[in-house]
């Protein structure tokens, strides 16, 4: 299966929540779901709304295209890595789930988001993931501040 997601870049980095869904968009191959004509944002499903009634942060909200997120669903947890697998349920088990879903979903949370992607990114471009890999996503916290390191 080839990988759905957008992993060009070796390192993503955000510091608040615009950034960071700009930078969830990218990497989940989001379409626009708007367009903006005579001072309406049209929307992909044809209603339309006066630019005067939105603001930056209701455009970011309408501009959410999940259409891609199955697919990149299926092929996370089609990864036969057991640290994959093992760091899915760690991150199912705070959520109080046993569910694989769940626990990518939670990886891809704003605290974990940027630690995550690293570890794609390195698995993308190699297939190996080692458990200080894990653990390094496993320590992401809000407070930390990740750099790329790895030679990729």
């Amino acid at each position: 299966m080839e990988c759905p997601f957008d992993l060009t870049e070796v390192y993503i980095d955000y510091t608040c929540d615009l950034e960071y869904r700009q930078c969830m968009r990218q990497v989940f191959r989001m379409k626009p779901q708007y367009k903006i004509e005579d001072n309406k944002l049209i929307l992909t499903n044809g209603n339309a709304l006066s630019m005067d009634d939105v603001d930056d942060e209701m455009i970011e909200e309408l501009n959410y295209d999940d259409s891609n997120f199955n697919e990149c669903f299926d092929y996370l947890l089609k990864i036969e890595n057991p640290l994959m697998q093992e760091l899915y349920m760690w991150a199912s088990n705070k959520m109080m789930s046993l569910d694989g879903n769940i626990g990518i979903s939670y990886l891809f949370s704003y605290y974990y988001f940027k630690a995550f992607y690293l570890l794609l990114v390195k698995y993308h471009k190699g297939g190996i993931i080692t458990e200080d890999d894990i653990n390094m996503v496993k320590e992401a916290t809000e407070y930390a501040e990740y750099e790329p390191e790895y030679n990729l």
